[in-house]
């Protein structure tokens, strides 16, 4: 890998990025919440969800072939098409990040068209009460399967792994600001929501309303949702009830649940967008 920082080094800087953003956000969920005496924040459902996280991780990180990847792409960078371009690295950045946030995005849309992936997909949405710990709340399977759409998706179009990692380094604390239950000002929602998916833009998306969030699906860039007319904006900071309908039990909260819920769930529609409140 030429002209970037090791690899190793950027998984490092993840890890780091990832430990202060949680430490960060969730201190400010104490001092200025969203939702006061909200259900988020307790120590049993942080640790479900960062219970979920681990498992979800160890998984892919064991199946996912990163290494045969990273010897197919060579010590140099990638043998796909950006490749013959001979980018700088600062242009290869730009243009790989733009790349790994649209693929992110048509994996999300997919996971809410495509009926057995919104039935893993759905883990995610049936948290009740978003907090920080929401963005760690994936089905091990959502989490596999997403981590190799972009990683087959960058191999193909010449993004090398440490174009990927740098991309994880920068989402990271923009997912959990995202899903974090804390009060943002209403100047701030306007001025980045040009740009980036702001909290209030992600948490309509968490609505229990089907066709609400059947919207609204870009993961950092607003610009995906704006492009192909899927972007709704949100009236309130949060929606007035999040979750998904019939995994509201207790028994669907749990670890256990959670990891049985593709089998479990049966969406009470089978089509991805509906204006009824039904699904």
């Amino acid at each position: 890998m030429e002209n970037a920082a090791p690899l190793d080094n950027l998984v490092r800087l993840f890890f780091i990025i990832l430990g202060l953003s949680y430490v960060l956000f969730i201190w400010l969920e104490a001092l200025f919440p969203l939702v006061k005496g909200s259900a988020a924040g307790s120590g049993l459902h942080a640790a479900r969800n960062f219970s979920l996280w681990t498992i979800a991780f160890a998984i892919t990180d064991l199946l996912q072939p990163t290494g045969a990847m990273f010897s197919v792409q060579g010590p140099g960078g990638s043998v796909g098409l950006l490749t013959r371009l001979s980018l700088p690295p600062i242009a290869l950045s730009i243009i790989g990040i733009l790349i790994i946030d649209l693929l992110s995005y048509t994996y999300h849309l997919a996971a809410h068209k495509v009926n057995w992936l919104w039935r893993i997909h759905a883990v995610h949405h049936s948290e009740q009460s978003l907090d920080a710990t929401t963005s760690l709340r994936f089905h091990p399977i959502d989490f596999l399967l997403g981590s190799l759409w972009k990683m087959v998706g960058a191999t193909i179009l010449g993004i090398p792994l440490w174009v990927i990692a740098l991309y994880q380094i920068l989402i990271i604390p923009l997912s959990i600001f995202q899903h974090a239950n804390i009060h943002v000002p209403a100047w701030v929602e306007r001025i980045f929501g040009w740009l980036l998916i702001t909290p209030a833009i992600h948490k309509h998306h968490h609505s229990i309303v089907r066709r609400e969030h059947d919207s609204n699906y870009g993961v950092g860039l607003v610009i995906w949702d704006r492009l192909f007319a899927t972007l709704q904006q949100p009236e309130h900071p949060t929606p007035k009830q999040t979750g998904v309908k019939g995994l509201e039990t207790e028994a669907s909260q749990t670890i256990f649940g959670m990891l049985l819920t593709p089998l479990r769930y049966k969406p009470l529609k089978e089509t991805a967008i509906t204006n009824s409140d039904s699904v």
